[in-house]
């Protein structure tokens, strides 16, 4: 039920965003937001884990749940704090003279649009191939690379420290060239993570420091593929396409992680293994691959894309170009 009510708030949230912040702004609106949320994703989690476990080390097993019920209920009373400084902003006048028309012709008129049709592929074909990788890459952190979760925490800092600049340098980018190029580069980059995972094994489990490092491209994705949903919808009257985007791409990645749940018990059951140009694939690895590929392609469904005010990648380059040679004599 709390998931629910949390969906459908915030596909309301964004909706209201869109039409609070200026279109020319969403870039840098959102990466601000995004900075400020892997600032505190950087700080709270490990505080809150360290203070969970000395708590639980210095207590009996009854009074260490206590613990569970402090953390729920801060984060609870937190989130309801969070609702005070949403009520002092405006209330925006509806942008769009169509916002009777019911949902269901709405979801049509999404779907017949083609820029936004092949923006869904590509959100979906990446949130399945994503999704298929969810047990697998839990299964092989903690079982054959051995990784504490003190290493764990290690990695994932290292994708929040490369999220911030990327965030700040995809908000600029965005506001002044469009979204297009910027969501497939990051699509791209972000894919790259995968070979790190296929060379890590058992005593070189450092290769993952690639992979997260190339994970802080998805402020990029994100930033640019939310931007470029909402500027694709029309104002105002956009929660169907942002329910398409997003709760559909949810949902198609909780399948088929349950899909890779399943197949990747299978492969290790049957101890697959097999030999593909020299190297020795297992289990893992397979799913590894698969998902690579299918991330790698996700990003081809963006470049037949049109956005409107986007600038071409040459001009994007030459513009860059110009800026550096101004900021150098300066």
């Amino acid at each position: 039920v709390a998931q629910t009510a949390q969906a459908i708030s915030y596909m309301a949230y964004l909706s209201w965003l869109s039409d609070l912040v200026p279109e020319h702004n969403w870039g840098r609106f959102f990466a601000k937001r995004n900075i400020a949320r892997v600032c505190i994703l950087l700080v709270v989690p490990i505080a809150g884990g360290y203070l969970r476990d000395h708590w639980r080390s210095n207590v009996s097993a009854a009074l260490a749940l206590l613990a569970y019920v402090a953390a729920f209920g801060i984060g609870t009373s937190l989130q309801l704090a969070s609702l005070w400084p949403l009520i002092q902003l405006p209330n925006v006048a509806v942008r769009s003279a169509k916002f009777d028309v019911p949902n269901l012709q709405l979801i049509g008129t999404a779907l017949c649009d083609r820029s936004f049709r092949r923006l869904l592929v590509h959100s979906w074909w990446l949130a399945f191939a994503q999704g298929l990788t969810q047990v697998a890459f839990f299964k092989y952190r903690i079982g054959p690379l051995g990784i504490s979760l003190t290493s764990y925490y290690v990695l994932m800092n290292v994708m929040l420290l490369v999220n911030i600049p990327l965030s700040a340098a995809a908000g600029w980018l965005a506001d002044r060239f469009g979204n297009k190029w910027l969501l497939f580069w990051g699509a791209v980059g972000v894919s790259l993570a995968m070979p790190f995972w296929f060379l890590a094994a058992p005593g070189r489990w450092q290769w993952l420091f690639g992979a997260y490092f190339m994970w802080g491209g998805f402020a990029v994705v994100n930033i640019s593929g939310r931007n470029l949903m909402l500027k694709l919808s029309p104002r105002s009257d956009n929660t169907a396409h942002i329910a398409l985007f997003r709760q559909v791409g949810g949902l198609l990645a909780g399948m088929s992680g349950l899909l890779g749940g399943y197949w990747i018990d299978s492969l290790l059951d049957s101890n697959f293994q097999m030999n593909w140009l020299g190297w020795q694939i297992g289990g893992f690895q397979l799913i590894f691959l698969v998902s690579f590929a299918g991330r790698f392609t996700a990003a081809l469904w963006v470049l037949p894309i049109q956005e409107r005010g986007a600038k071409s990648l040459g001009w994007m380059w030459r513009a860059l170009s110009r800026l550096r040679r101004f900021r150098n004599r300066r």
